[in-house]
């Protein structure tokens, strides 16, 4: 298998979706969830994550789909 220039981008852009994810599922939510934070903070830093992770998440997954078929044909 030769590791080419696409593979390697369809593989980083995969990280950071990976990676993200994780961020978001095991660190950022429970924190926002405690009870000690105001709920209108809660919904301030979520609307925040919201809008800054759908911006990467969405252009990282779409590279990556982009990448690993232009390589899968």
């Amino acid at each position: 298998m030769t590791f080419t220039p696409v593979l390697a981008i369809g593989l980083f852009s995969q990280s950071i979706f990976v990676g993200g994810n994780i961020a978001i599922s095991a660190i950022f939510a429970p924190i926002i969830r405690q009870e000690y934070v105001p709920e209108r903070v809660q919904a301030k830093q979520f609307v925040k994550l919201y809008t800054d992770a759908s911006k990467l998440m969405a252009s990282s997954a779409l590279a990556s789909a982009i990448c690993y078929a232009y390589e899968a044909f």
